[in-house]
């Protein structure tokens, strides 16, 4: 075998090669944000502060008219 057509051979190989991997990085990390994006939002949920911001909001606007919101803390 020609050492010329091998080495044509071998940098095919290394293209797909990089290739492949820089695609499953990709769709890794693409994964990788779904995940995280419904683990933190269960999270919110699971915690309740979307509970207690709109028990808040609602009192606000049934005693008020909703000119004056309270402001949306995350401290406890």
């Amino acid at each position: 075998m020609d050492f010329r057509a091998l080495e044509i051979e071998l940098t095919k190989a290394a293209a797909w090669a990089v290739f492949a991997e820089a695609l499953a990085f990709a769709i890794g990390m693409l994964i990788l944000y779904f995940v995280l994006k419904a683990a933190i939002r269960d999270g919110i949920n699971e915690s309740k502060m979307a509970d207690t911001w709109r028990r808040h909001v609602n009192t606000a606007r049934a005693s008020e008219g909703g000119q004056d919101l309270p402001p949306m803390r995350a401290d406890r």
